[in-house]
């Protein structure tokens, strides 16, 4: 229903060209959600591509976001239907970021980002070659973004790292890479067993948090991480007081 909503919603502007301005999109999305929650909640909602549009749904208030290209629409009731509202660069300072695909996973934030990304990629690879498989096969993209987040259930699954997280060192963005790769097979997994929904208790609560933590703990030893890394890991819990370098633990 929702897929035949939004493919209605935009059918008029479906010849437009279409920029992958993924990266744009979700600081625009997030950059709504903060200003005008009264629109646009509950916040963090998944960002989903249909045909070329990257587009979010707030169901508390049954409003959808969505951009073409540059530019920005709004659909819903409080809005009287449709509603081209600008371009992605009157609301906020639109990036520079770079595309790259590496070994299928594609990579998107600035340069350097990519650069540590690729290096953190190439580790796992040359050290614990089972884990980069299973980043291979779970995350579709690895995105720099405001804050760490797995977006298992979308498309192609996301990983969203934050610059403490990726940029700390090599070794620990690895090991991330892997823990939240983790987290995409647990939910894969039971989706190909049992369908859809996955509960999130099943790839995203505490039992799951802290089977992830030991995967990354496996993978940090394998890749000779510093020794304080690892204790920083193996003292967290699992319930959100500190499952990341910047508290957040999915």
């Amino acid at each position: 229903m929702k897929k035949i909503l939004i493919l209605v919603l935009f059918l008029t502007y479906s010849l437009q060209v279409f920029s992958d301005n993924l990266s744009d999109s979700n600081k625009l999305f997030n950059w709504a959600e903060e200003n005008y929650s009264q629109y646009f909640n509950p916040p963090g909602r998944n960002t989903f591509k249909i045909e070329n549009y990257r587009v979010r749904y707030y169901k508390n208030t049954d409003v959808y976001m969505g951009t073409l290209g540059e530019d920005v629409y709004v659909y819903g009731e409080v809005f009287n239907g449709l509603k081209h509202v600008g371009r992605i660069g009157d609301f906020i300072d639109v990036t520079d970021n770079e595309t790259k695909t590496v070994d299928n996973i594609k990579i998107i934030g600035s340069h350097e980002f990519i650069t540590q990304t690729e290096a953190a990629l190439e580790l796992l690879k040359n050290l614990a070659p089972l884990a980069f498989e299973k980043t291979q096969k779970y995350i579709g993209i690895i995105e720099q973004g405001q804050y760490s987040h797995m977006w298992a259930n979308e498309i192609s699954p996301r990983y969203e790292v934050d610059d403490m997280t990726s940029f700390y060192s090599i070794k620990w963005h690895a090991g991330a890479i892997a823990h939240e790769a983790t987290h995409s097979e647990l939910y894969h997994e039971y989706q190909a067993k049992h369908g859809l929904p996955v509960p999130a208790n099943i790839w995203s609560s505490v039992d799951a948090e802290k089977f992830c933590i030991q995967y990354q703990i496996d993978v940090m030893k394998k890749m000779n991480a510093p020794q304080f890394d690892i204790d920083y890991l193996s003292e967290l819990d699992g319930t959100g007081s500190g499952c990341d370098i910047d508290g957040n633990c999915d």
